[in-house]
């Protein structure tokens, strides 16, 4: 009632009830719609955003984040009234838009990240903390090298970690090709020369191997002189898996890479007697090769040959071969 009117009649005014619509949300800087229309952004997530007052309606409530590595929304649709005569106007919406905070690891720290093939600018040594990111992220790196940029493979965000260790494992794309060619060239070289070298029974004509190795096939020579042997043979051609080519970086600071090719060759062994042996059949190999980058030569530096029983090869590598057909045979 707010009076008197006519003679006997009271005046009134209908007033519609108020309510409040309390909104939380889990994700800084998202924002908030009403009804399509921004009308709050979320400056703290542990605090609740207070919208009215309104009437009884159904109303349409969105949080969105734009952010520089996704994009997260939700929409509810919230029923504001009360079916009795109480008090009661408060109503609370949840849109938690749950963001993912990475943390994320390399054996190369000032690598940069590259977060769904386009470069961040942020080094993984300042991703403590890196996001919000969205479930369907994928990692990689682009990483600085004494010989150019190497980029690795990538590895997708799992559903129940938010630490991510980027791959040593170098991807097949043309960023790099030079450390492809460097690597292949340093072992095709390797290769031709330990055939000249054992041919020759001199260790010195061996190419891009460690001293430790040098010590090795020295000795394989100081037991052909021994046994009155010779050897004589050359590699036809090799087939390296790019696909296994992975790169790491020790305490040192030094950085290897390791890399498994297929070797084919025609080698034999003879007695220093008898004449060298013809139509020799070609054989196979597999082999692991870890390389060392030598700063002083500004090369690679063979450090260890394995030929393991088994190997890797991904079907997916970048395979490459590369015709020698050198040597005495």
């Amino acid at each position: 009632p707010v009076g008197k009117g006519m003679i006997f009649f009271t005046k009134y005014k209908i007033a519609a009830k108020n309510y409040f619509l309390k909104v939380k949300c889990d994700t800084k800087d998202a924002k908030i719609y009403l009804n399509d229309k921004n009308i709050a952004s979320v400056s703290d997530p542990s605090q609740e955003i207070s919208i009215g007052p309104l009437i009884a309606g159904i109303y349409k409530v969105k949080a969105e984040y734009k952010g520089p590595y996704c994009t997260l929304e939700k929409i509810d649709e919230e029923e504001i009234y009360s079916t009795d005569f109480s008090n009661y106007n408060q109503h609370t919406a949840e849109l938690y838009l749950n963001p993912r905070y990475v943390e994320i690891k390399s054996d190369f720290e000032d690598a940069e990240i590259i977060l769904n093939g386009k470069p961040t600018g942020v080094l993984v040594k300042d991703a403590s903390e890196f996001g919000p990111v969205s479930d369907e992220s994928e990692f990689s790196a682009r990483i600085k090298l004494p010989w150019g940029e190497a980029k690795t493979t990538s590895i997708k965000l799992s559903s129940w970690s938010n630490r991510v260790t980027i791959p040593n494992t170098l991807s097949n794309d043309d960023t790099n090709n030079s450390t492809f060619e460097k690597v292949a060239s340093v072992v095709n070289e390797f290769e031709k020369s330990y055939r000249t070298a054992m041919t020759s029974q001199d260790p010195n004509k061996l190419l891009h191997i460690s001293d430790e190795l040098k010590q090795v096939f020295t000795s394989r020579i100081q037991d052909l002189k021994a046994n009155n042997q010779k050897f004589t043979g050359k590699v036809t051609k090799t087939e390296f898996n790019f696909g296994t080519l992975q790169l790491f970086k020790d305490e040192e600071g030094r950085i290897t890479v390791k890399i498994t090719a297929k070797i084919y060759y025609k080698d034999a062994v003879y007695s220093q007697e008898g004449t060298p042996l013809q139509d020799i059949p070609e054989k196979e190999t597999g082999q692991v090769y870890t390389l060392l980058w030598d700063e002083n030569v500004k090369n690679f530096v063979i450090i260890g040959i394995n030929a393991p029983w088994y190997y890797d090869w991904p079907d997916n590598g970048k395979i490459k071969e590369y015709k020698l057909d050198e040597g005495s045979v």
